[in-house]
This record gives structure tokens, C-alpha cells and sequence, in this order.
């Protein structure tokens, strides 16, 4: 590819005509009949993928009382949920607007300053759970303008139609790799942030999850604290076809006997840690970690083993 890239741009184009047919094709369908679609043809293909050694893998750190079978089985079902969402891009439209057997309830907990009082924005964060390309959608819902951040498709034709697919999300876009600078500039135009935190990053703090240090970012709590605005999650569950429930937690809160930024950063990640785990034990089949998300296999400081079979 580097010696001939014009082979790279004809075979992106390629992906991205079939991306239009594919998508073309489940808009016939209804917005659960396409989810099943996709479920039934990723888990067909998904597990026999490199990507699912790292599904595997995660799995089993998270369950350890498990069987090969049954992690093999939450394979199958992280696959499936995965292609329902990838199917569910040609009906966001119909999500966002409750239309053809599909839609988005929101459940809001008490006491969530930025809906009630709306003085500030809000950090608001979720994992790879259900379909979470939904979080941003409720939070539109709620009124709230809100910017998130996503990570680019190498394939810039394939970016461009996803992107017009997700702009009834109600959110901007901001991508990843430059991040910080964009997400300062709209916090302080008084506009919320959206982000995905419970995959490992290069750079950050090793905290527990699932009896083991998981790299963490930092940044959602540094920039809660220092701008002084509530860390909100919300998570995304699928509840039947293509219907879905939003629910808006209490925030995640500093420990005012923490002493420092960075130390009651470390002590609400964790804490964030702790609810992913939570929202992963009570239906572990709608988490994709398809990503390696440990990267060592001894347990965290101070953690045994973890009781962690699903309920």
C-alpha cells in the first residue's frame, strides 16, 4: 500500500460502495429486523476473527469462574450485539425519532445539576455497552448541546457516511487523536462532552477493574474537577430489537478527604471502574471489548479474586 497507494484508495472506495448497498439493503427492513441481520451474520464471522483472542480474553479476567464454553457463548453474544449496532447506523434516524418498532427511553436520577439547574455543562461518559453510539442521542434528548468524541475510520469515505448517519445524534464530533484543545474550547462555550472511557490507553493510570490494573485515562475526572462540573455516566442497554433505555446515574464525586487533583482523579476512575463492572456482570453479552483491555496478568494492588460470574 505504501508503494502504490492509488491500490489503498481504490480498495477504500470499494468498502465504501459496499457500505451504501449494505446499508441500502437494511433500510427495507425494520430497524429490529436489521439488528438481527447483523447479529446473526457477525456472530457467524466474528468469532472466528483475530479480534475475538482479545474477547477471550477479556472474558475470561472478567468471569474467571467460567467455563471455555461459556466464555465461547459470551463471545457469541458480544458478536451479535455488535452487528446489531453496526446494522443499526442505517436506523439511527428511526431510533432517534421512535419510529418502526424502535426507540430511546430516558431514565434520569435526582439531583443532576446540569438538567436542573443548567448553570454548566456536564462531563458525561458510558462504555461499549448496548449500542453506545445512543448516549449522545440522550442526551440531546435532554436538551443538553453536547460534543463528542469519536474515533476516525482509517477509510475516509466510510468516516464521511457514518458521520452523516450520526448526525441525528444531535452532537458535534470531535475526533480523538486531537481531542483536548477542541473539548477546552467547548466547555468553555458552555457546551457538554460525551466520551467512551473503559478501553485501556498508552497513557494512563493503571487503576482496578475486575481484580486487575487496567490502564485508565484520567482526563474525564481532571476535567470535571478543574473546571468544577459534574461526571455523569449514563448507560446504554438494549432491551429488545432495536428499542434501547438511556439512564442517567448520579454523578461520580471527588472524595473531599482525597487531598490533589490527580489523587481524586485516580479515586473517581476507580469509582467509574466500579460501575462499568457493575453494568458488564448484569449483561455481560452486550459489552464488546474487542480490544485488549489488561496489560498484565497479575491482580491489582491490594485486589484477590474477584467473585465476578455474571448474574
Amino acid at each position: 500500500m505504501r508503494r502504490w497507494p492509488w491500490v489503498q484508495r481504490v480498495l477504500w472506495g470499494f468498502e465504501s460502495v459496499l457500505m451504501d448497498l449494505a446499508f441500502g439493503l437494511l433500510r427495507l427492513l425494520r430497524p429490529g429486523q436489521a439488528a438481527a441481520a447483523g447479529g446473526w451474520l457477525l456472530r457467524q464471522v466474528g468469532p472466528r476473527q483475530k479480534k475475538s483472542r482479545h474477547l477471550r480474553r477479556n472474558y475470561s479476567i472478567a468471569f474467571p469462574d467460567l467455563d471455555s464454553d461459556e466464555i465461547e457463548s459470551l463471545v457469541g453474544a458480544s458478536w451479535t450485539n455488535f452487528g446489531a449496532c453496526m446494522a443499526e447506523y442505517a436506523h439511527l434516524d428511526d431510533i432517534a425519532n421512535g419510529r418502526r418498532g424502535a426507540g430511546l427511553e430516558c431514565v434520569v436520577a435526582p439531583g443532576i445539576r446540569a438538567f436542573e439547574t443548567r448553570d454548566r455543562p456536564a462531563i458525561f461518559f458510558t462504555a461499549h455497552l448496548g449500542n453506545w453510539e445512543l448516549a449522545a442521542l440522550a442526551i440531546y434528548a435532554q436538551r443538553i448541546p453536547v460534543t463528542a468524541v469519536y474515533s476516525p475510520l482509517p477509510n475516509p469515505g466510510l468516516d464521511r457516511r457514518l458521520t452523516r448517519y450520526r448526525s441525528v445524534l444531535g452532537c458535534r464530533l470531535v475526533p480523538r487523536s486531537d481531542s483536548m484543545r477542541p473539548l477546552l474550547a467547548e466547555i468553555k462555550a458552555g457546551r457538554s462532552i460525551g466520551l467512551l472511557v473503559d478501553q485501556k490507553v498508552e497513557n494512563g493510570e493503571p487503576l482496578p477493574f475486575f481484580g486487575r490494573d487496567k490502564m485508565t485515562t484520567l482526563i474525564p475526572a481532571r476535567l470535571a474537577l478543574r473546571h468544577d462540573l459534574e461526571l455523569v455516566p449514563i448507560r446504554i442497554k438494549r432491551l429488545e430489537g432495536s428499542r434501547f433505555r438511556a439512564t442517567f446515574l448520579e454523578p461520580v464525586r471527588a472524595d473531599v478527604n482525597v487531598g490533589g487533583e490527580i489523587e481524586q482523579a485516580r479515586q473517581m476512575m476507580t469509582a467509574v471502574n466500579r460501575l462499568f463492572e457493575e453494568w458488564i456482570r448484569d449483561d455481560p453479552g452486550q459489552w464488546f471489548c474487542g480490544n485488549r483491555r489488561w496489560p498484565k496478568d497479575r491482580p491489582a494492588a491490594g485486589q484477590g479474586p474477584a467473585a465476578n460470574t455474571p448474574r
